[in-house]
């Protein structure tokens, strides 16, 4: 008789399950970078724009003697950007040393604009504390979780086959569709889109990787959302 959902039968149906989700796209070649250079173009702009804007609330956080906020994300209390692209930059090029993998995985709110119209910016900021507690209970020692931008999350698992981290996203995208959060006197539930892509596979630079789990992750939601899409 198969297992119930929370037995080894249901670690396999999940599994399965995942690897169907799983898109053979192009990848890396020898050449160099070939994913979709339109969103990479975005990523190196948001990039830019972002680390300047961390500039400034770096140094601020610093001259204020707030050296928590100076790497903290103050709404989710996860790594900010400006953090987690030092934090990343520096797992990458231990990988690329040692010689071992890094998964990024890109988390979205689903339907995040459409909350905020209904439910207010109070409230989207609560689903947002909401979707970085579930992230960082589901992350191991060592993994990398950030509040990226809007409504996007980012995590990296370190020496981790994509298959793995893609069971460890699946996890947390369960949990987030199963919380109901109240807020204002009014229950609402959410569902998040999950894109992932692996170093050195599928990209060999910090932008490139981001591009690659991004794209995934907008294939997620371009496939209806509520699910882990994976290169």
């Amino acid at each position: 008789m198969a297992e119930n959902e929370n037995g080894k039968g249901g670690d396999v149906t999940k599994f399965t399950r995942i690897l169907a989700e799983l898109k053979q796209v192009r990848g890396m070649t020898k050449n160099g970078y070939v994913g979709n250079q339109d969103v990479l173009a975005k990523v190196r702009a948001y990039e830019t724009a972002d680390a300047a804007a961390d500039v400034q609330a770096h140094s601020a956080a610093v001259r204020d003697g707030i050296d928590r906020l100076a790497i903290l994300d103050n709404l989710t209390e996860l790594y900010n950007h400006r953090a987690f692209a030092k934090e990343l930059q520096a797992e990458l090029k231990r990988a690329s040393r040692y010689h071992h993998t890094v998964v990024l995985c890109m988390f979205n709110i689903d339907g995040f604009d459409n909350l905020l119209r209904t439910y207010g910016q109070l409230t989207g900021e609560a689903m947002q504390k909401v979707m970085g507690s579930i992230i960082k209970a589901g992350i191991r020692d060592g993994d990398v979780a950030a509040k990226y931008g809007g409504p996007l999350f980012a995590v990296a698992f370190p020496r981790t086959s994509i298959s793995d981290a893609a069971l460890l996203a699946e996890n947390m995208r369960q949990k987030i569709g199963n919380q109901v959060i109240t807020h204002n006197w009014q229950s609402f539930s959410t569902t998040a889109s999950v894109g992932l892509a692996e170093f050195p596979e599928h990209a060999n630079e910090y932008d490139e990787l981001i591009a690659r789990a991004t794209e995934m992750m907008e294939l997620a939601i371009e496939r209806g959302g509520d699910r882990v899409v994976a290169v």
